[in-house]
């Protein structure tokens, strides 16, 4: 992380980017798996020509954070770009515009932001870099990122493909807490999806989350992880327990937060649910897990009866990552509540494709809803034939 340029002779301006290159720096040191450099190392840099290529040498690092900040009157830009180190490309780039009428709040407003969105951005090209390896070369770090990767893909494949490199990374380091706890998260998620066994899911999900925390009572995924057993046991103190604590030791994870809205629409409180999606996107707007987001809003909508967002986010969600089966739940009941036959008979057919032997009893057990009369609305109140008489 190079400190931020100030593109004036102003102290207050001066202050203002070194503050925030120390706040951006601090809070990247609390991603999980990345090293960061420390702060007074890369100060050593400022207001000297930069060699990207020969700084990543020196530390032996793989990406470059740098950036400026211009101020005007009470108005403030500043730019963020990622390098990576080896080869000079540009991964990444962002501006950022706010008022500096509290110069605290957009400083802190920046960070989030800044981190929110390098994540995914370091996950995605750190996957690119490893998946030209073979899987039996890879060490239990690389088998996480591939890992992750996979899961922002949201299919039946694609969740399968994640087991054995889980498994792998388990193998090579026992107490990898973060490889548990995606393990049981990732079993759950398919079970929710109908290709595994609910209740298989749920003991190996509450071993191994265990495990996780035992490990490594920081790390977030154990928490998410616990998220969703709650969710499968619809014990929403639970899950917004767990989910609260994953966002408390990782403010900035986009997905946490994304998470916790899921958790307040499945508790009956749409209004709550909302602005958690809404900062989640503001953290990271181009987030891996973007389909996952489409979709927290369409079960939020759908419990808040508002059935043509919940038909449209559900429809986005899909399109996204087409190979996730519950938007399809999701958007053929809203559809059906809207008296949209056409809209039905698609989303139905396509659900089918994906869970052949989709029925009644199971959209009914798997559903994370609290409320009875939210489950309800899934397979019984729907006017369109062919969401009731398409289910067994």
């Amino acid at each position: 992380m190079l400190p931020f340029n100030a593109m004036s002779a102003d102290p207050d301006q001066d202050f203002f980017s070194d503050g925030l290159t120390e706040d951006i720096t601090t809070a990247l040191a609390k991603l999980k798996g990345f090293f960061v450099i420390a702060r007074n190392t890369m100060f050593t840099y400022k207001g000297k020509p930069v060699d990207v290529r020969a700084i990543g040498r020196e530390l032996g690092i793989r990406y470059v954070l740098d950036g400026s900040v211009r101020k005007s009157g009470n108005r403030v830009r500043v730019t963020a770009q990622l390098i990576d180190a080896a080869s000079e490309a540009h991964l990444w780039a962002e501006r950022y515009d706010g008022d500096l009428g509290d110069i605290f709040v957009i400083q802190d407003e920046i960070t989030a932001s800044v981190v929110g969105r390098i994540g995914p951005e370091l996950l995605a090209a750190e996957h690119a870099r490893e998946s030209r390896k073979p899987h039996h070369g890879l060490d239990a770090w690389e088998c996480v990122v591939r890992a992750v990767f996979l899961c922002s893909q949201l299919s039946e494949e694609s969740s399968r493909k994640m087991l054995p490199l889980l498994d792998r990374a388990i193998g090579l380091a026992p107490d990898y807490a973060q490889a548990l706890a995606m393990k049981g998260w990732i079993t759950m998620w398919r079970a929710f999806q109908g290709w595994e066994d609910m209740g298989y899911a749920l003991a190996l999900a509450r071993d191994i989350v265990q495990q996780a925390i035992a490990a490594d009572d920081k790390e977030p995924w154990a928490y998410l992880a616990q998220a969703m057993i709650a969710f499968a046991t619809r014990d929403n103190v639970l899950a917004m327990a767990a989910v609260s604590q994953a966002v408390a030791i990782n403010p900035n994870s986009a997905f946490a937060h994304g998470q916790l809205g899921l958790a307040h629409a499945n508790g009956g409180r749409a209004a709550d649910a909302i602005p958690c999606i809404d900062y989640a996107l503001r953290l990271s707007p181009r987030e891996a897990f973007l389909g996952d987001f489409q979709f927290y809003y369409a079960m939020a909508y759908f419990q808040g009866a508002n059935y043509e967002l919940g038909l449209s986010y559900a429809r986005e969600a899909h399109r996204l990552r087409s190979g996730h089966a519950v938007p399809l739940v999701i958007g053929t009941a809203c559809a059906g509540l809207l008296d949209d036959q056409e809209a039905a008979t698609d989303l139905l057919g396509r659900l089918k494709s994906l869970v052949p032997d989709i029925s009644r009893d199971a959209v009914g057990a798997t559903s994370s809803f609290v409320s009875a009369e939210d489950r309800a609305r899934l397979i019984e109140d729907l006017p369109v034939p062919a969401w009731i008489d398409g289910l067994d």
